[in-house]
């Protein structure tokens, strides 16, 4: 019997390469495919946050606030450290009304008006300070305008009397409806006509 003229070490090798294609072939349509779904995650991701930041009012590190009820205006300096909103009552005094606590204060703003405030204390809370003995201060619920943004929100009554600014507005308040610009003083007026209207 005669040799082949066509050894089959030819046949593996033809065949070792057309599988080496495939491979080759199906690895690049998968990291295409994959690079194709990552850059469409990553363009949605930025159309939301694109449309989340423009639905946001951009403020100040010092702004000027409405606060209701009264319709009284304060300078009032922004901090995202602080958890909750702060103004300033050093005379505040304790009292029962029906059973409940009440706290009432007054109010001085730059402009030496004043405005007198009655409200129900919703909590005490205590606030540990470095070095100092821990502060118990009554939490209350204010309306505060900002913008055009109004919420009521909790506020504790502190000593700010020795600050620049009577109130501290918190984290509790600026949540998901302001972007902080810190280079802006008084970038914006509170508005919110619906409430003005109501009052």
């Amino acid at each position: 019997m005669g040799k082949s003229l066509f050894p089959a070490v030819c046949f593996c090798k033809v065949y070792d390469t057309r599988m080496l294609q495939r491979f080759y072939l199906h690895t690049l349509f998968f990291q295409t495919k994959t690079i194709f779904v990552l850059f469409s995650l990553f363009l949605i991701f930025l159309y939301n946050s694109t449309a989340e930041a423009k639905s946001k009012e951009i403020i100040g590190r010092i702004e000027k606030v409405r606060i209701f009820p009264g319709n009284f205006f304060l300078k009032t300096k922004i901090d995202t450290g602080a958890k909750t909103c702060s103004i300033n009552a050093p005379n505040y005094k304790l009292f029962d009304r029906d059973g409940e606590k009440w706290v009432k204060f007054d109010l001085v703003n730059d402009k030496e008006e004043k405005l007198s405030i009655e409200e129900r204390v919703i909590r005490t809370a205590t606030l540990k300070r470095v070095g100092m003995p821990s502060e118990k201060r009554p939490v209350i619920k204010l309306g505060i305008c900002m913008g055009d943004i109004y919420k009521e929100v909790e506020v504790n009554l502190s000593n700010r009397t020795d600050l620049l600014y009577q109130m501290l507005i918190g984290r509790n308040f600026l949540l998901d409806d302001f972007l902080i610009d810190v280079s802006l003083n008084y970038f914006t007026e509170p508005k919110c006509e619906s409430v003005s209207a109501d009052e």
